[in-house]
């Protein structure tokens, strides 16, 4: 049986130790590193959510409006000089993109 010599033992252990350390600081790096770039992400995407919530929120209040002046302006070929239709199928173009950010998961106001 051969004998071991001891420090080359030791020497190998200690290097393959460092190896180590050193490949787990790097995938800890790494790891760190992307989860600062989800985190940034997602900051980028509830900016994004909240535009578009306040863009939903404000068509609300513009397709509403516009409900009371087409009432109130009933039997009128204009309103304020704009031919009627012109209003209704503005409205009807409102009301297909309200439709199409109904989808968002919007933070109800007051909560």
């Amino acid at each position: 049986m051969k004998r071991v010599n001891g420090r080359a033992l030791t020497g190998a252990l200690v290097g393959s130790f460092v190896v180590l350390l050193f490949t787990l600081g790097v995938l800890y790096s790494q790891g760190h590193t992307r989860i600062e770039q989800n985190a940034d992400q997602i900051r980028k995407l509830n900016t994004a959510l909240a535009a578009l919530c306040i863009q939903r929120t404000d068509l609300d209040n513009h397709i509403e409006s516009t409900n009371q002046l087409l009432r109130a302006t009933r039997g009128d070929a204009t309103v304020f000089g704009i031919p009627r239709i012109v209003i209704i199928e503005s409205q009807r173009q409102n009301l297909i993109l309200r439709r199409s950010l109904e989808i968002l998961q919007c933070a109800r106001e007051g909560s």
